[in-house]
């Protein structure tokens, strides 16, 4: 390698130092044969000779000596956990909750986690009244999550998404177990539940919900069957609403809502129902994308479900001041499923991302869509859970 620049001249050699590689060709000669033998020697010092391709192979193939935990935990591995199995209890009592997942399936179980971030218990118990009473308990660990009120909880386990522990993984690790997992796009919510259902022995009552799920789904589609012609051709537009600007979002492909309209066998406006793929090739997301309030055409359809969630109350008076002023704007009445009277102030579980949230949308779906009482032909089984039945009607094998 040459370096240049003015710390890297070139050193310029003595008129001695050239005779004595000139002069003397037996001098030469031997002073290369040392400066070989020097190398060779260096060499051996510094690394051991090459192995043989096979048995490098062999050390590659080489399983990793196991990890043994303590007597009470147990090695948890997952395809959603991110980074190296992790020793956790083998009944977990003591859970705290900085995604979301468990707080609503502890809740589901009987169970209760002892502390969760506000955002998650706020929403549950705005949307869903039921669930008051459980999550009053609840410690509010703040957010993005208070270290000192965290450890003073005691937990014996923790989980958390990267997204809602960056940069606390170390601290949090330092209180107790830390299960790390991968929050798939919210299309795809149930895998959040299975891997919660999974660390905490839940399995059996993740199982059933699903199947209740999916059986009322099946009632969903065949009552749409039933009641309109070509399902799949009525345009469901999503939207959410916020009282802070002027602007609106659409729910896409690959949001939480649009998943449960898609596989009750709906149909979405032109501008919503673009496969993922192309919605990140028009939109550059196939969530949900902001859109300003002069495009509210793209949010036309033959039902629009309009939504609003906020993080404070603050933000749902806004929202609901903003929905107001809606009603008197002439863009906003201009829109054809404002004229036809289509428009379903939805609730803020539309957003997403459990099966209390996933059963509240097939009721809407069931009312405003099919035009039937949910009670009459598919009751919400989260509204008719309660604490006495849940872990006999649930299946569930480990408190």
């Amino acid at each position: 390698m040459t370096l240049t620049g003015k710390n890297h001249k070139k050193k310029d050699r003595s008129p001695y130092h050239e005779q004595r590689w000139t002069s003397d060709p037996l001098n030469m000669i031997r002073s290369v044969l040392l400066a070989l033998a020097f190398t060779t020697l260096l060499s051996g010092c510094e690394r051991a000779p090459p192995e043989h391709p096979v048995a490098q192979e062999a050390a590659r193939a080489a399983p990793a000596p196991p990890v043994t935990c303590s007597p009470g935990l147990r090695l948890f591995e997952h395809p959603r956990l991110v980074g190296d199995a992790v020793c956790i209890p083998e009944a977990p009592t003591r859970i705290v909750d900085l995604s979301v997942h468990a707080v609503e399936l502890m809740q589901l179980s009987g169970d209760s986690v002892i502390g969760a971030k506000p955002w998650t218990t706020r929403i549950l118990a705005k949307n869903f009244p039921y669930l008051r009473p459980d999550l009053e308990a609840i410690t509010n660990i703040g957010d993005p999550g208070d270290l000192e009120t965290i450890a003073a909880l005691g937990p014996d386990l923790i989980f958390g998404t990267p997204h809602f522990i960056a940069g606390m993984e170390d601290q949090l690790r330092a209180i107790a177990p830390l299960l790390v997992y991968e929050a798939s796009a919210v299309g795809v919510w149930q895998e959040g539940f299975e891997f919660v259902g999974a660390a905490l022995n839940k399995e059996p009552l993740v199982a059933q919900l699903k199947q209740d799920y999916q059986d009322r789904i099946a009632a969903l589609q065949s009552v749409l069957t039933e009641r309109i012609e070509q399902p799949e051709a009525v345009e469901v537009s999503i939207a959410r609403l916020w009282g802070s600007n002027s602007e609106m979002a659409m729910n896409l492909a690959n949001s939480f809502s649009s998943i449960l309209v898609a596989e009750a066998g709906l149909g979405r406006p032109a501008s919503q129902g673009l496969s993922a793929e192309a919605a990140r090739a028009r939109y550059q997301t196939d969530g949900n994308v902001r859109i300003s309030f002069e495009r509210i055409d793209l949010i036309d359809g033959d039902i629009l479900f309009l939504w609003s969630e906020a993080p404070d109350d603050d933000g749902d008076v806004a929202a609901d001041a903003r929905y107001l002023q809606l009603l008197d704007d002439p863009v906003w009445n201009s829109l054809g499923v404002v004229r036809n009277d289509a428009v379903v102030r939805a609730g803020g579980y539309w957003v997403g991302w459990g099966f209390h949230a996933a059963h509240a949308v097939i009721d809407d779906l069931l009312e405003h869509v099919a035009g039937v009482a949910p009670a009459s032909v598919a009751p919400n089984p989260m509204v008719q859970f309660n604490q006495e039945d849940r872990t006999e009607r649930r299946g569930d094998t480990a408190h």
